[in-house]
């Protein structure tokens, strides 16, 4: 499969449209539009739709897309293992992280990665960690930090950071809109209590749910539960006096600084494990360098108390 056809068909489906695929390529659009029919032609398979002024991927196109993206990672990962025999980290990286993680971590990691490994090109994706573990099966990252994973094939799993979780309620402003009964809370929150509040929590496969699940049905208890798939979205619902969460300090502690938010230990203690996963493959130095500094970040903001956990295997919290 020739490498350059395989690219202009990648970037036309990304940017869904052959013109600006070929700005973006630095080509003529005529060139750009030889080099995908070729490739379709050498493939046997229709592989673009072309409608009004863009573009989409047929079926067989979108099998392409996923295998693709891997095999172009595959040769970008390849030319810098040969280029780190020069001695620098250089090409890109990709790292995904949890929203709460992301927030917590992504400033200071962006700004040291820089001066640490100034030819590389760092991209950063975040979501929640069921959609974190598709983009690790798919093979489209270098890194990615997620909790509690579950056992994945060809993925390496190291456990970082063990984070307790607390209820996450309105301020005291907000929270004269929910019923009377649920307006006082106490210093630690019953676990079982939790059958008395409207939640509003990720659906499955997030493992914050999957735990609560199970540990409701341990309880006896049924949950009720508003499926919110966006972090933003949950801690804003809150806020305004829709309901109840229950997320990890780390993950809300701007909006408690602020007192829009407020956090209260569950009692007994519920806790998860932020791990790092990395695919089976040998890592650029590139990824090295990544993983090196991400691990000196959590060390270090878990012993000045910016990230309220504790570093797995160790049994002095933080």
């Amino acid at each position: 499969m020739d490498i350059p056809r395989l690219r202009a068909f990648l970037y036309a489906v990304e940017l869904g449209s052959v013109s600006r695929a070929a700005a973006r390529l630095r080509t003529a659009q005529s060139a750009l539009s030889r080099q995908i029919r070729k490739l379709e032609e050498e493939l046997g398979v229709q592989l673009l739709v072309r409608e009004g002024r863009g573009v989409r991927p047929t079926e067989a196109g979108e099998a392409l897309v996923r295998r693709g993206e891997w095999l172009l990672q595959q040769i970008q990962a390849t030319a810098e293992e040969v280029q780190a025999h020069e001695g620098r980290p250089s090409g890109t990286v990709t790292l995904a992280l949890p929203p709460g993680a992301a927030k917590t971590l992504g400033p200071q990691l962006v700004m040291r990665y820089r001066e640490r490994c100034p030819h590389v090109t760092l991209r950063l994706r975040s979501g929640l960690s069921g959609f974190i573990q598709q983009w690790l099966t798919e093979g489209s990252l270098d890194a990615a930090l997620l909790h509690d994973p579950p056992r994945m094939p060809d993925v390496l799993i190291r456990p970082l950071i063990d984070e307790d979780q607390y209820l996450i309620a309105p301020s005291a402003a907000n929270v004269a809109r929910l019923p009377r009964g649920l307006r006082a809370l106490p210093r630690r929150f019953q676990l079982a209590e939790l059958a008395r509040l409207p939640l509003i929590l990720p659906s499955r496969p997030h493992g914050l749910r999957a735990l609560l699940d199970t540990l409701a049905a341990r309880e006896r208890i049924a949950l009720d539960v508003l499926e919110v798939d966006n972090l933003e979205l949950i801690k804003t619902l809150v806020e305004s006096g829709a309901g109840f969460s229950v997320m990890a300090f780390n993950a809300a502690q701007l909006e408690v600084k602020r007192r829009v938010l407020r956090a209260v230990p569950l009692e007994p203690v519920v806790s998860w494990q932020l791990a790092l996963a990395m695919p089976k493959r040998q890592p650029t130095r590139a990824t090295v360098e990544l993983v090196r500094l991400l691990e000196e970040l959590i060390v270090e903001m878990v012993a000045r108390g910016v990230w309220r956990g504790r570093i797995a295997g160790d049994t002095g919290a933080a």
